[in-house]
């Protein structure tokens, strides 16, 4: 059976709609063990379930901009466009290198920087040492989503533009700042696993 590409989005909306809403309401707390936030002598800090339900929520908005955009399609009597299994193989895979890509850099480039900076300047800096220091706690963070992001954004319009990187950026260091400044002790990730 062949879907209409407009009924396959809308199953598509539907199913991720289902999950968020299942994810938040149930898996989420049955399968942590503290609430979003967690008071720890007298420090907020941030509970197990924060990381799933901010994943889910995602989830459940990027259902309903899809769903949005088909009800925009079908009020204006346009129908999206089927493409190829050739063209949707070449986008995923190029979506899941840009993902690996993102991954490694987030995880590897502050101990290269540090190791770079150390080489030049001879001084004995170890990342290990600075991980939850500013600014270089926020260098993988910053650099790994800056990439995914503007990557993302040029696989979608098929341009890469200097203005998409800087609002990736500021968009990026803006996430770690959220998440960062309301804690003492957070290191971002993947400071934790360095």
């Amino acid at each position: 059976m062949t879907l209409k590409p407009s009924n396959a989005d809308r199953g598509l909306a539907a199913l991720m709609l289902l999950i968020a809403v299942v994810g938040i309401a149930w898996w989420v707390p049955v399968d942590t063990g503290s609430g979003l936030l967690v008071q720890q002598r007298g420090q907020a800090a941030i509970g197990d379930a924060l990381a799933p339900t901010l994943a889910f929520a995602l989830l459940g908005m990027a259902a309903i901009l899809l769903w949005m955009e088909q009800l925009t399609l079908e009020n204006n009597g346009l129908e999206p466009q089927p493409g190829n299994w050739r063209e949707h193989a070449i986008h995923l895979g190029a979506v899941m290198a840009l993902v690996w890509l993102s991954l490694t850099l987030m995880r590897w480039s502050g101990p290269w920087l540090i190791a770079g900076l150390d080489a030049w300047c001879h001084c004995e800096l170890n990342y290990r040492q600075l991980r939850g220091d500013r600014p270089w706690k926020y260098l993988g963070f910053v650099i790994g989503g800056t990439v995914l992001m503007t990557g993302l954004k040029a696989i979608a319009t098929r341009q890469l533009r200097a203005r998409d990187f800087a609002w990736a950026t500021l968009i990026a260091l803006g996430m770690a700042l959220f998440y960062d400044l309301p804690f003492k002790n957070l290191l971002l990730p993947p400071n934790g696993d360095v």
